[in-house]
């Protein structure tokens, strides 16, 4: 069984080495760490427990989603779990965190990204 968040990195690196030739490589990339599902209070009553309980079905203890820091931009990778039905990628300004761009999991979008990084890279390098 493959897990959840080595699909997810496998998107990322398959992005850099097509997409990000010349401008990033891999040894540039910080991963974050794994992030925790938000607990369910333990005061809550029961239906509201039990709906949580439910919305949780099928999930582990930690997100399935990756985040990729490579200065300035950051990636958020989730998996059809989190973000359905196909997931999603999001491109943001590592320093504002202003998401550029978001949309599924798919070619276009990683397409989308590279335009992007590529068009602005050149431009924070010039000014």
């Amino acid at each position: 069984m493959i897990r959840s968040e080595s699909a997810l990195l496998r998107h990322a690196q398959d992005f850099f080495l097509s997409d990000l030739v010349g401008l990033f490589s891999w040894d540039q990339v910080k991963i974050a760490p794994p992030e925790l599902r938000a607990v369910i209070p333990p005061n809550a009553d029961r239906k509201t427990r039990r709906r949580e309980m439910e919305k949780r079905e099928g999930t582990g203890k930690y997100l399935e989603q990756v985040r990729v820091q490579f200065k300035p931009w950051e990636l958020l990778i989730y998996s059809s779990m989190e973000r359905g039905p196909l997931g999603e990628v999001s491109l943001r300004e590592l320093d504002s965190g202003r998401e550029v761009i978001v949309g599924p999991l798919d070619s276009v979008t990683w397409r989308e990204i590279g335009v992007w990084i590529r068009t602005n890279s050149h431009q924070r390098k010039a000014s």
